[in-house]
């Protein structure tokens, strides 16, 4: 397996050697399958890209930790299906080549959701570079369904919580103009139709001074 180096040498500016440290550290081969617990985490945590690492810390380097992951992938495959170092290498070289976009932590889950059989079964001497590569694009597609169900959800939930903001602090015409001359009384020297202009140009302002009228009457 090539060797993921993370240590400073002369030939190795420091700052370059810490980057290679802290992503060999925090994500390493060996803890790719608790990735798949928390896909949304993967998908909009703050992971750099492959290609951010490459830019940081060489593209040597990021081919040697796609390997590792890789190989960390094989190993749950049946004898007959190792792929040789020479073939996880060039697999390293594709993805990189290909996914640069992905971060680290969507790779890790990519390979732990192969491992668990989520997009079929790889083996049985169909253990191929191009078969691995090609499992990428349905990763894709289920990341994109994911995000967006997630997304429909936050998008219910703040419909949800407006709805019974507004349910909480709803008045009857006779309470509306109880809050009017109050706000009149004490904005405009109790003129109601400057009050009236002043909320239609300033919807907000009366309806915060109204939440906060109700609460301290509820209080």
């Amino acid at each position: 397996m090539a060797n993921i180096s993370t240590t400073c040498s002369s030939a190795l500016p420091t700052a370059t050697a810490k980057a290679r440290e802290y992503i060999t550290e925090t994500y390493c081969s060996g803890i790719q399958p608790l990735f798949a617990a928390q896909p949304l985490r993967c998908y909009l945590g703050n992971a750099p890209t492959l290609k951010q690492v490459g830019r940081e810390c060489g593209d040597e380097f990021v081919v040697a930790w796609l390997s590792k992951q890789i190989h960390e992938y094989v190993k749950t495959l049946s004898t007959a299906d190792q792929l040789r170092t020479a073939d996880i290498q060039n697999l390293a070289l594709v993805i990189y080549s290909a996914y640069s976009s992905l971060n680290l932590e969507e790779v890790m889950l990519f390979f732990s959701r192969l491992a668990a059989g989520i997009y079929g079964i790889v083996g049985y001497s169909n253990a191929r570079g191009e078969n691995i590569t090609a499992r990428i694009r349905q990763f894709l597609e289920d990341r994109r369904r994911e995000i967006e169900r997630y997304e429909r959800e936050c998008e219910r939930m703040e419909r949800a919580a407006e709805d019974e903001r507004r349910r909480k602090y709803a008045v009857s015409n006779q309470e509306y103009k109880r809050l009017l001359a109050a706000f009149a009384a004490e904005r405009f020297g109790g003129d109601e139709d400057k009050a009236r202009e002043h909320i239609v140009a300033h919807p907000e302002e009366f309806q915060n001074y109204a939440h906060s009228a109700l609460e301290d009457a509820r209080a």
